[in-house]
């Protein structure tokens, strides 16, 4: 069933009648295409492009370079095998009359040494383009992110100064932070520019969730578009396992990306949890607070508790690879976890988006309806 009828969905559509239609119209074409078509896809809405697995904080729950991370055993050659910018506008003059939403991440994207010319093409193009980032390097950045454009600019954040520091393992992460989205705010009102909107995303975590007010708090004070709370991506041993075993059968690939997220968290009150998630989402205030997932009480229980855990409040059904794709700083074209459909350095996005590899992929998941580790992968809920 579509959930299109989430309280999330009616709070979007109420924010924004038009663009909460466009959504919805386009999550319709994918659930036709998903259940209709021979593992064809309509073009994604959204192609997120990692430009550099380099970063230079160390956050205790990232799946790349925290407790498990799987990029801490990658070698300098793997870690400096980056895509050359002309590839990368070649591939965005190709896309461009698709209309697609372009995200960059990383690592920290702002460490890729061409983020400022690729970012300027992308929106040459007229594509929205999105940027998420750890704040460390934005204040020195904040007028060109301005002047260039940018739709909107994601920040992470885990919670007040002591609390934010020590999950990012670095003295005086919040205050660079701060100061880079006042740094934008400070420059969108000196450039009459109402872009890039400001989001901030907050994991949560068993080192932060008894803080999720003082999260709200600080989002108070900035300019804001909206506030994200995101439940914890985490793998028990068990789950990995089982992911590995079937990726290894299915596709004769290890789930390398997916070992990052082998991270349990401590003990947590998840009664006192689930409270606070309630009281969350039903709190007024300058700016809307979105849970995401959206779990019901009883799922939030679960979900940090029960091995392969099922939502009873979302369709269990995997619909990512219909609406997105990940291009990995190397150039691999990735749907999901270290399966590779092609590579940008070699060939055209749009051959590889239907290229026989990936529809193979599409129809395997289809007669699944979800892997293993989808159970703790936010894009399972999107849909």
């Amino acid at each position: 069933m579509l959930n299109l009828l989430s309280k999330n969905a009616f709070r979007k559509f109420l924010r924004d009648p038009a663009n909460a239609t466009r959504k919805g119209l386009e999550k319709i074409a994918t659930h036709f295409a998903a259940n209709a078509l021979d593992g064809w896809s309509p073009f994604p809405t959204n192609i997120t492009f990692f430009l550099t697995y380099r970063c230079n904080l160390r956050c205790n729950v990232c799946g790349q370079w925290g407790v498990s991370g799987y990029v801490k055993g990658f070698s300098g050659k793997e870690l400096r095998d980056e895509v050359d910018i002309d590839t990368l506008k070649r591939r965005i003059d190709e896309i461009a009359s698709e209309k697609t939403a372009i995200t960059l991440c990383g690592g920290e994207v702002l460490l890729y040494n061409q983020w400022f010319e690729f970012m300027s093409h992308v929106k040459s193009k007229g594509l929205e383009c999105v940027l998420t980032t750890n704040g460390s390097m934005l204040e020195a950045n904040a007028r060109k992110l301005v002047e260039i454009g940018l739709d909107k600019l994601s920040l992470s954040l885990d919670g007040p100064e002591a609390v934010h520091n020590a999950a990012r393992g670095a003295p005086d992460i919040f205050g660079k932070a701060m100061r880079g989205l006042q740094a934008v705010n400070r420059w969108k009102k000196e450039l009459g520019s109402t872009t890039p909107v400001l989001e901030i995303g907050c994991t949560i975590s068993d080192q932060n969730y008894k803080h999720l007010d003082e999260v709200v708090a600080i989002a108070e004070t900035l300019d804001v578009s909206c506030l994200i709370f995101l439940h914890l991506a985490f793998l028990r041993d068990e789950e990995f396992s089982s992911q590995s075993r079937l990726f290894r059968e299915l596709f004769d690939v290890e789930s390398v990306h997916w070992s990052g997220y082998r991270y349990m968290p401590g003990a947590m009150d998840l009664e006192y949890l689930a409270d606070k998630v309630a009281e969350l989402k039903n709190r007024d205030g300058k700016f809307p607070i979105i849970i995401h997932p959206d779990f019901t009480r009883e799922e939030i229980l679960d979900y940090y508790t029960k091995p392969f855990f099922r939502s009873k409040s979302y369709t269990n059904k995997c619909l990512a690879p219909w609406t997105s794709v990940y291009v990995l700083p190397n150039g691999d074209v990735s749907p999901c976890s270290s399966f590779v459909a092609g590579n940008i350095r070699k060939e055209s996005f749009k051959s590889i988006w239907n290229n026989q590899k990936f529809k193979d992929f599409r129809k395997i998941l289809r007669e699944k309806e979800l892997f293993p580790a989808c159970i703790r992968c936010c894009e399972l809920y999107k849909h």
